[in-house]
């Protein structure tokens, strides 16, 4: 048995996280030197040596019989904070099985019936807005659209002029911080973000009466556990809040780059959106037929996955292919360099969403079989439905009216060793259609 230490060390760097090369380099060794890969992220709250498990079969084990001993909890403390709570993304079981059926509700069909007329009006709003700008930062527009529907519709928060701010409070206090600054400083400086935070949900959830009328997932579960601790409801509004917009925000937010520098793409997807209903009717059924936009998000998915490496913690040592895993190891699920294996997907760095209209050229598996976009099994996330409803119908309503084109040159891919969400602006134009 081979312990992690004497495995070959894929020592990155900042620059890898700043030029997007991390999913590549560990997909790089995983081919090389096996599932196991001995990585030092190079900087962040987690920086430090850690395993990365890669490859389908890998992540299957992950998300399959070895959470139980890969803590969700532990591994997300220290790039949410303790101060967020635990809720459903990041708990353990049984807490997680219990919450889970207690959102589930939520995000069941019925309720995204209902939910989809209000994300359309949200979207048509932000798309006049975007069109009077016409020069966007493509992941600021997409965060904040994201995050109001979150907030407004998933959480029930009144839709008033404080969503923007509060939208803006979570951006700073969830960055990462900057690349050799200290971590214990750098939570220091966010504590006066999560305080205004916390006021204004502690107001919302304490306002809460449980009448049956009030929409959200927190009035939901106050309708059906009246007696719930309001310390414990603000915890699951936070991780609705955290949870709820950033995946959104940050594949939108590449969906929408992809689109300006992806002409072909642009001109397929805005046929599709050109039979679409017009706005202030969207139905599932009408969603569901957009399989066109389904198949570009999911292979933008693939290329820019929101959470390019899950975090785990070993909670007792376990073997995995040969390799002995100790207690307290940082474990980290390499979804992204999982998309980038040509053993699951033919030409892996090509940007091909006719991948998901068929079989996956000869692997003999459909595509989806490799996609850990929102995970997989009894990980798989809550509110995966509720993301692709509302990153449609942003996109309809946008390709209908000002398609996006001419993204910047020399552009970033990824913030982080973590997450993809973008550092610095990801510019694009809006050609208004005639």
């Amino acid at each position: 048995m081979t312990a992690v230490d004497d495995l070959p060390l894929l020592d990155l760097s900042p620059a890898d996280e700043r030029d997007g090369s991390v999913a590549s380099r560990v997909a790089r060794a995983s081919v090389e030197h096996g599932p196991v890969v001995h990585v030092r992220v190079p900087s962040g709250l987690l920086a430090g040596r850690c395993a990365c498990l890669a490859g389908r079969d890998a992540l299957e084990f992950a998300y399959g019989e070895g959470r139980d001993v890969l803590s969700s909890a532990l591994g997300w403390r220290p790039l949410i904070g303790r101060r967020f709570g635990s809720a459903v993304l990041n708990s353990d079981e049984p807490a997680h099985r219990r919450e889970r059926r207690a959102w589930a509700p939520g995000f069941a069909t019925v309720a995204l019936e209902r939910a989809a007329p209000a994300i359309d009006t949200i979207a048509v709003h932000h798309v006049d807005r975007w069109m009077a700008m016409r020069s966007v930062d493509a992941y600021a527009i997409a965060r904040d659209f994201a995050f109001h529907v979150a907030a407004t519709v998933a959480a029930g928060l009144p839709d008033d002029s404080r969503i923007g701010e509060l939208g803006r409070l979570f951006a700073q206090a969830l960055a990462p911080p900057a690349v050799d600054h200290d971590v214990a400083a750098h939570h220091v400086e966010v504590r006066p973000l999560r305080d205004a935070i916390e006021r204004t949900l502690a107001a919302h959830v304490a306002a809460l009466s449980g009448s049956g009328l009030e929409p959200g997932i927190p009035a939901l579960l106050l309708r059906n556990e009246p007696s719930i601790d309001r310390a414990k409801l603000l915890e699951h509004l936070n991780i609705l809040l955290v949870a709820g917009h950033e995946t959104t925000a940050t594949l939108l937010a590449w969906a929408l780059l992809r689109i300006a520098s992806q002409p072909r793409w642009r001109t397929r997807l805005g046929r599709e959106a050109a039979a679409f209903p017009a706005s202030g009717t969207a139905t599932l059924e009408a969603l569901g037929r957009l399989r066109e936009h389904d198949a570009f998000l999911a292979e933008v998915g693939r290329l820019h996955p929101p959470v390019v490496h899950a975090p785990r913690v070993a909670t007792r040592d376990f073997d995995y292919a040969g390799v002995r895993i100790n207690a307290g190891t940082t474990v980290a699920l390499g979804i992204g360099a999982t998309h980038l294996l040509a053993a699951h997907y033919a030409d892996p760095g090509r940007f091909l969403p006719e991948r998901f209209l068929g079989e996956d050229c000869g692997r003999g598996t459909t595509a989806g079989d490799a996609l850990f976009t929102f995970g997989r099994g009894a990980r798989l996330c809550l509110g995966m439905r509720f993301a692709q409803i509302t990153m449609k119908l942003a996109l309809v309503r946008l390709l209908r009216r000002a398609p996006p084109r001419t993204p910047a040159p020399g552009q970033c891919v990824h913030a982080g060793f973590w997450n993809a969400r973008p550092h610095g602006a990801l510019a694009i134009t809006l050609a208004p259609l005639a």
